[in-house]
């Protein structure tokens, strides 16, 4: 964690210093944000990629992107809560089960879900040449199974993603 800290703050700091105008990176974070709310089916967390987003990079990254939006208490109450509540159950399942990750189990689902709709679904206007998309699906194809989760997990996984290894497309679930 601290080699990719230091080099998060590496990217950002050179980021910084070879400033390019316009910057184009505002109005890039702020469609993401907009394409990710739009696509989230249930309105209590639409808005919840906002603090999450400035809580995984930062503030100062995050108004470097142009994620500076603000969003109403109660999503910013939701998302607290969802994180503390996370560490909580994360911190007591592991006197027991000391691998398990609540957190990572979210991650991963809904990481597949913003690759597969976002970056892999052809479909979209964005339309990604076959020397990016083939990595891709094999990076997706690969988190597939969660080895560090109990089996009960990755089944739960594949009930909220699809069933058995990933694939590059979304596949329907059982």
């Amino acid at each position: 964690m601290e080699e990719a800290e230091a080099l998060f703050a590496r990217i950002q700091r050179l980021g910084r210093q070879h400033a390019v105008t316009p910057d184009p990176r505002p109005a890039l974070g702020r469609t993401l944000m907009q394409t990710m709310a739009n696509s989230i089916r249930l309105p209590v967390i639409r808005h919840v990629p906002v603090p999450l987003t400035q809580w995984l990079i930062g503030p100062q990254a995050a108004s470097d992107i142009g994620v500076t939006e603000s969003v109403s208490w109660w999503t910013r109450a939701l998302f607290r809560t969802g994180l503390t509540v996370s560490k909580c159950i994360d911190t007591a399942v592991r006197l027991l089960i000391p691998r398990f990750s609540l957190s990572r189990l979210f991650t991963r689902i809904i990481g597949y879900h913003l690759l597969t709709r976002f970056l892999l679904d052809q479909t979209r206007p964005l339309n990604l040449p076959e020397h990016v998309l083939t990595p891709m699906k094999t990076c997706v194809a690969a988190w597939g199974e969660d080895p560090h989760a109990a089996p009960w997990l990755n089944r739960l996984e594949d009930r909220f993603t699809t069933s058995g290894h990933w694939q590059g497309t979304p596949q329907s679930t059982p």
